[in-house]
C-alpha cells in the first residue's frame, strides 16, 4: 500500500477516535495512570489472599477502638470497643495470619515419667508440680485472668467412674501437661462469647524427635474453672479439630 494511503488512513482513524481512546493516548494521563493506587479495599487479590479483607477489617476496628480508648474528647466507649473486645480482635487477627499453623514446638528438659506404675504415683507426681498433695486442690491464674482449679478430678472418668490417668498412654506425659497448664501456647474459649462453657489450653512440644501436643480442658464451676481432662496427641490433624471457638490467648515468647 502506498505510504500516502497509509498516512491518510492513520489520520482518519485519529480524527474518528473516541474521546476515551484519545485520553488513553495522552502522555500526561498515561503518567498519572502509572502512579495511581487502588482504592481502599481493592489492593489485594481475593483469590490469592482470601482472608486479607477480613484481616484489614479487624485491623481497622482495632485502630478505631484504641483511638477511642485513648481519646480525651470522648467520655465513653463505643459498644464495639468494650473491655475485652480489642483483645479478642487481636487474637482473631493472629488466627487469620497463622492460617491454622501451629506454634513452633518447644524443646524442654522434662523427662517422661516411667510407664506401668500405680495410678496414685502419677496423681501425686502431677499435683506436686503445683505444690499440692495428691488429694489437694491447686489454684492457678490463667494468662487470661481466669482462676483454674487443678486436682485429681482432671483424671476422673466422667462416664464410667474411676480414673483415666493411664488411659491411652497419657501417664508418662503428665509433667508436660502440668507445663501446659502453667504456660500454654494457646487458650481457646468454647461456647457463647459472654458465657463460654469450656477453656481449652494447648501446647506443642518436641519429645524424642516427635512433635506432641498437650490439651487441657477446663469447665466453669461456681467460682473457678475446674480441670476436666488432660491428654497428649501426636496427631496434628486431630489436635487442629480442638482449636475451635475464640482464640483468647497466644504465648508470644
Amino acid at each position: 500500500m502506498p505510504p500516502s494511503i497509509v498516512a491518510a488512513i492513520t489520520a482518519a482513524a485519529d480524527e474518528s477516535a473516541s474521546p476515551s481512546a484519545k485520553r488513553l493516548q495522552d502522555p500526561e494521563r498515561a503518567d498519572a495512570r502509572s502512579k495511581a493506587q487502588p482504592d481502599k479495599g481493592w489492593d489485594y487479590d481475593p483469590c490469592a489472599e482470601p482472608t486479607e479483607g477480613l484481616r484489614q477489617a479487624i485491623a481497622q476496628r482495632i485502630d478505631d477502638c484504641e483511638a477511642v480508648q485513648f481519646s480525651r474528647r470522648r467520655k465513653g466507649k463505643r459498644l464495639s470497643c468494650i473491655d475485652g473486645i480489642v483483645n479478642d480482635l487481636k487474637m482473631q487477627e493472629y488466627a487469620i495470619r497463622a492460617h491454622g499453623k501451629t506454634p513452633e514446638p518447644r524443646i524442654l528438659d522434662i523427662a517422661l515419667l516411667p510407664s506401668g506404675l500405680e495410678e496414685s504415683f502419677y496423681i501425686e507426681r502431677f499435683m506436686s508440680e503445683f505444690n499440692e498433695s495428691a488429694d489437694g486442690v491447686a489454684m492457678l491464674e490463667a494468662p487470661t485472668g481466669e482462676v483454674l482449679s487443678i486436682s485429681s478430678h482432671m483424671f476422673q472418668d466422667h462416664k464410667k467412674g474411676g480414673t483415666k490417668i493411664s488411659k491411652r498412654g497419657r501417664a508418662p506425659y503428665l509433667l508436660y501437661l502440668a507445663e501446659t497448664i502453667k504456660a500454654p501456647d494457646e487458650i481457646w474459649a468454647i461456647g457463647p462469647a459472654l458465657a463460654p462453657n469450656e477453656l481449652r489450653l494447648l501446647s506443642w512440644y518436641k519429645i524424642s524427635g516427635e512433635v506432641v501436643a498437650m490439651i487441657a480442658g477446663f469447665r466453669p464451676s461456681k467460682r473457678t474453672w475446674e480441670g476436666w481432662t488432660g491428654y497428649q496427641s501426636p496427631k496434628m490433624s486431630y489436635v487442629n479439630t480442638k482449636r475451635e471457638g475464640r482464640l483468647v490467648y497466644v504465648r508470644t515468647q
